[in-house]
């Protein structure tokens, strides 16, 4: 199955995104909704004359050749999420709302196919988990860490980009430029200390299913570890954000490249209540955290 790290985001985002119909919910609520039945009644093309509807039928019809019945319908309930997540920001920008750092988190998660995406990998992989291991609390944080991650960095990558397009106020530069008052320097900083502190509650959660699980569902909890590595190759090199019209011209950022270790390891949650479950889960026992780079995301309002 031959998949791209963005491929079923590609035509929502152009939908919701970067046309008026991103501000204007009730025509978006028409759109998303025909592209949503598409999705669920694979078997009879709804509407020949919607594009987007007929792709997402097709990544559909598709999906059901390789996935198990379970992954179909888990992609479509993410599909539906990935909706209301837009028609959330949709309406928000109509009125000129801009999130605080918890409504954003909680939205992003789902915006650009965040949830829909870790699905894949373990469909490329072969992998058909059974219904009790996708309801596992562990797995669900895992599973919406790997969004938030890849989330969080496309927004940080595509920042010089999105500004000069749409500046909805939905990047995450943006929400914690407005949270905390700093200027975008700080927030950089502020948003790769809290994204550091997220990849190791991930790390030490996957550590713990390779001690603790059995192969199947340790197999399974491997998979987004390459959908994030992945995703973070593909933002350094894609013209869509290295490029300001998405193509080609001036750069828009500068990779510093990898890091050997993380800007924060601080074991604690994060202040950020709509994702602060995940840490309920977290394996090992606090310890001491580092000094480095505990400020940014140690922050209070």
């Amino acid at each position: 199955m031959r998949t791209s790290p963005h491929g079923p985001s590609r035509s929502t985002t152009s939908t919701c995104d970067e046309r008026p119909i991103g501000k204007q919910p009730d025509r978006l609520a028409e759109a998303v909704a025909r592209m949503q039945r598409a999705a669920e009644v694979p078997e009879y093309p709804l509407d020949s004359s919607d594009r987007y509807a007929t792709a997402l039928r097709d990544i559909r019809v598709r999906l059901d050749t390789y996935a198990s019945p379970l992954q179909a319908e888990e992609f479509v309930a993410a599909m539906r999420g990935y909706f209301l997540a837009e028609l959330r920001k949709a309406g928000n920008s109509s009125r000129g709302v801009r999130p605080t750092l918890d409504e954003y988190a909680a939205t992003r998660l789902s915006m650009g196919g965040g949830m829909v995406f870790p699905l894949l990998p373990a469909v490329v992989a072969g992998i058909a988990p059974a219904p009790v291991t996708t309801a596992m609390r562990r797995v669900r944080a895992l599973t919406e860490m790997a969004a938030t991650l890849v989330c969080w960095d496309t927004d940080i990558f595509s920042y010089a980009k999105e500004r000069a397009r749409t500046g909805d106020g939905y990047n995450l530069l943006d929400v914690v430029q407005a949270e905390y008052g700093c200027t975008l320097d700080e927030a950089v900083t502020i948003a790769v200390a809290m994204r550091d502190r997220i990849m190791c509650l991930s790390l030490r959660l996957r550590r713990y299913f390779a001690v603790m699980a059995a192969p199947d569902l340790d197999r399974y909890c491997g998979t987004p570890a390459a959908y994030i590595r992945g995703v973070l190759g593909w933002c350094m090199n894609t013209p869509r954000y290295r490029y300001t019209n998405g193509v080609s011209g001036a750069e828009t950022f500068d990779s510093a490249g990898w890091a050997e270790s993380p800007s924060d390891d601080n074991p604690e949650p994060l202040s950020i209540p709509s994702i602060g479950w995940w840490w309920e889960y977290d394996p090992a026992p606090l310890h001491s955290p580092s000094t480095s780079g505990r400020a940014g995301a140690d922050r209070r309002r």
